[in-house]
């Protein structure tokens, strides 16, 4: 088992701070793999749980910022379902 995640860092505040308001898609890239990097953690510990979970990703990239600032995630257990 990796064994990743050990919670939000304290530093996910600071990117949700940089993410508050209509931050630019610049600011975005460039806080994308310190926004990802907790929730990927927690899906493969799910996944080490149980393999049938291993089929994930982390979701909603798209130009209004809602989307930025709430995070979702998805785990596919079969196709077409």
């Amino acid at each position: 088992m990796r064994r990743q995640f050990t919670g939000w860092p304290e530093q996910a505040m600071d990117v949700l701070w940089q993410l508050q308001g209509e931050p630019t898609k610049a600011t975005r890239e460039r806080h994308r793999a310190d926004r990802e990097r907790p929730m990927i953690a927690l899906l493969n510990e799910v996944a080490d749980t149980d393999p049938r979970y291993e089929d994930f990703s982390v979701r909603h990239y798209r130009a209004d910022s809602w989307w930025w600032q709430n995070q979702s995630a998805v785990i596919r257990l079969g196709r077409k379902i």
